[in-house]
């Protein structure tokens, strides 16, 4: 396992055991290397699909990439997740995890608030597929100050135009 250490994800193979990525993506993430751990348990996933590992690497890689602020990757991550394992415990945080992964991108008022639609829509849909879920409380918080922002920015709107007299 030291020799393998070395490797980086681009140089894993199909020939690479399951159980080394893991391993591999363990370590990196142990050692707060949480982009290249994702890296790590998106190859087990390219080159073992079907491995007893595969969706326990997709769990860990959507874990990694949120840690690591990589909100992008969290969805690719979460989306072949849900695809392929959504009837498994996991799903429900998977799919918090994804729609958390809109909301972090919500940056302030003057910005495009295509993120706080998203992150919205997502938290909605999380709602409605899982109503007694233990991050209800969370997840509506987050949709009301989502809302806020959104507010916020049809306010700035309406002050420019009030300023240039043109209401």
């Amino acid at each position: 396992f030291v020799s393998c250490s070395q490797k980086l994800p681009e140089e894993i193979t199909g020939d690479t055991p399951p159980q080394e990525v893991v391993e591999l993506g363990d370590l990196a993430f142990s050692r707060g290397y949480y982009n290249r751990a994702g890296e790590y348990y998106l190859e087990l996933n390219r080159f073992h699909p079907y491995s007893s590992l595969d969706s326990e690497a997709l769990f860990k890689a959507v874990d990694a990439f949120y840690r690591a602020g990589k909100y992008e990757k969290t969805r690719l991550a979460a989306n072949k997740f849900l695809l392929n394992y959504s009837n498994t415990p996991e799903a429900e945080q998977v799919y918090y995890t994804k729609a958390w992964s809109y909301c972090r991108e919500i940056l302030n008022v003057d910005r495009d608030q295509s993120a706080a639609k998203n992150c919205i829509i997502s938290l909605k849909s999380f709602l409605s597929l899982y109503p007694s879920s233990k991050n209800k409380e969370n997840a509506n918080s987050q949709i009301n100050s989502a809302h806020e922002f959104l507010v916020g920015q049809e306010l700035k709107i309406g002050k420019y135009y009030l300023k240039k007299k043109n209401p």
